[in-house]
């Protein structure tokens, strides 16, 4: 029989490689999880899922569990589209008897295990991951938790803002990894650089710096979207060139007539709004990031802003001026912020003051 619900169920599990593992058939029902993301649960879905989201050092690897007491059964993770490498997703159909789980019964009870069966993720305590209401769920170290917060467009330039001290460009990539993503978040890089350079920047930095979704590059004339299938993100095969943009830059001139010379700042609000649009996002839920004269038209449009505290002279004078003439928003905050920390800390602080860290 079916088991119709009146909510959307997602669990989240994220896991690092070298996780310890346990071995062994599960045992008993044990540490119950909290509900994740209550911003992303609907009231009104036809087919019930639940989405799994499975990080880890395994090729492969199965959910291993039971849907309101029913029989264990395997559910298959493949290789994700969406988010950092590594990740692996199941949807789960939600198909058991009508109606909550029976009394004493979780909605889902489960471990992970590798396909051959050999190790297992199981509470260190002992028993199983239990999950008692419908939400979106985060599984990290043994720890199944609640992750709130709603998606957001992060669009960040690189140099001075996302990237500079190392450890400021680690944090963003642990917490974009272990939540933004989880939350459907959408990371996009917006820079002069070419996509050469970038892919360079990235190979340098790659345990520090979180991949992207999409790419601005040379301020604006640019935008590449992931190529997963293609190859890794630190190699060109890993992105293809979006179309669409550059269809719409060739109908703003004839190339057989006419040279035009860009200013340098033009482009970068133009293409983050394509790539917003591409990806669903409203503009009260992008965020533009930005450290210099260069960042000032995506930092102007309609969406919200964060200026990071090493922001240069002219950035912080004219950011200044324009918050002076600003209406706030209706939750009495600025559109613009300017983070008091540096770099991608000073990203992760506008965040939090937005409401899409918590």
């Amino acid at each position: 029989m079916e088991l119709v619900l009146h909510e959307t169920v997602y669990l989240a599990v994220a896991l690092d490689g070298n996780d310890e593992t346990a071995t062994g058939h599960p045992g008993p029902a044990g540490a119950t999880a909290e509900a994740l993301r209550s911003s992303d649960v609907t009231t009104s879905s036809v087919t019930p899922s639940l989405k799994l989201f499975y990080r880890t050092g395994w090729d492969r690897a199965v959910v291993h569990g039971s849907l309101c007491g029913s029989p264990w059964r395997d559910f298959p993770l493949s290789k994700a589209a969406e988010g950092p490498e590594r990740w692996l997703v199941a949807e789960v159909p939600l198909d058991g008897p009508p109606g909550p789980p029976p009394a004493g019964k979780p909605l889902l009870e489960f471990v992970v295990a590798d396909t051959a069966k050999t190790n297992w993720d199981k509470p260190a305590a002992g028993g199983n991951y239990c999950i008692d209401v419908p939400g979106v769920y985060s599984l990290r170290g043994g720890n199944l938790r609640k992750v709130g917060g709603r998606p957001v467009l992060v669009v960040s330039d690189l140099d001075g803002t996302m990237v500079g001290d190392d450890s400021a460009t680690a944090a963003f990539k642990s917490w974009w990894e272990d939540a933004g993503v989880l939350r459907g978040g959408v990371l996009v890089y917006n820079t002069g650089r070419s996509l050469d350079s970038f892919l360079e920047l990235l190979r340098s930095k790659s345990s520090v710096m979180a991949t992207p979704d999409a790419l601005i590059l040379a301020v604006g004339t640019c935008v590449y979207l992931r190529n997963p299938a293609g190859g890794p993100p630190d190699q060109p095969s890993g992105w293809k060139e979006d179309r669409d943009w550059s269809a719409t830059l060739d109908e703003r001139w004839n190339l057989k007539r006419y040279m035009d010379v860009v200013p340098i700042r033009a482009g970068k609000l133009e293409a983050l709004n394509h790539v917003r649009r591409h990806f669903g996002f409203s503009t009260a839920s992008t965020v533009a990031c930005g450290d210099s004269g260069n960042d000032i038209l995506m930092l102007s449009g309609e969406n919200l802003a964060i200026v990071v505290g090493n922001a240069q002279p002219d950035l912080r004078q004219w950011a200044q001026q324009r918050q002076a003439t600003e209406t706030p928003l209706p939750s009495g905050k600025q559109r613009m912020m300017m983070a008091a920390r540096k770099e991608a800390l000073g990203i992760l602080e506008g965040l939090e003051y937005f409401g899409f860290k918590c």
